[in-house]
């Protein structure tokens, strides 16, 4: 894979008509970057940061409403997560997105702080999520929205 470009191509398949078509990537940082100096019980349960891509058609929606869409299906999923910040976010290549950056627990003890941010191109929807733990989400702000803003179509 090439440093700084999206790795495989989505390929084509003949779906019923039907169906719905989506796609989604997942990116991970290399386990190596982790905290060496964690006990083992408590780095084993720590996330690696990743970014998740996902596209679908947009069915008319903004990308105002594909936040909101989101919110309502996450406060239903998981009532304990809390939003810490809605904004618009503009892309390198000019395009606006809706943000919303949220906190939640993922396990006893583990809390993660995710940015959402959803754009639109021409008919298709793109959510983009940023997730971290809570004792990197200094770096969210510091290094990875400035990855995420870099996604192009």
């Amino acid at each position: 894979m090439s440093e700084g470009l999206l790795p495989f191509g989505l390929g084509t398949m003949q779906i019923p008509g039907a169906w719905e078509a989506r796609s989604q990537i997942t990116l991970l940082e290399p386990e190596s970057t982790l905290d060496a100096d964690l006990k083992p019980t408590v780095s084993a349960s720590r996330p690696r940061t990743n970014f998740v891509i996902s596209r679908a058609a947009s069915d008319g929606k903004d990308r105002y409403e594909a936040r909101q869409e989101f919110l309502m299906n996450g406060a239903q999923a998981i009532p304990q997560f809390k939003i810490l910040s809605d904004e618009d976010l503009f892309f390198d290549d000019g395009v606006e997105g809706a943000s919303v950056k949220l906190t939640f627990p993922a396990t006893p003890v583990v809390q993660l702080v995710q940015q959402h941010v959803f754009r639109i191109d021409a008919d298709l929807l793109t959510q983009i999520v940023v997730t971290v733990d809570t004792h990197r989400a200094r770096e969210l702000e510091d290094n990875l929205l400035a990855v995420l803003k870099t996604y192009t179509v």
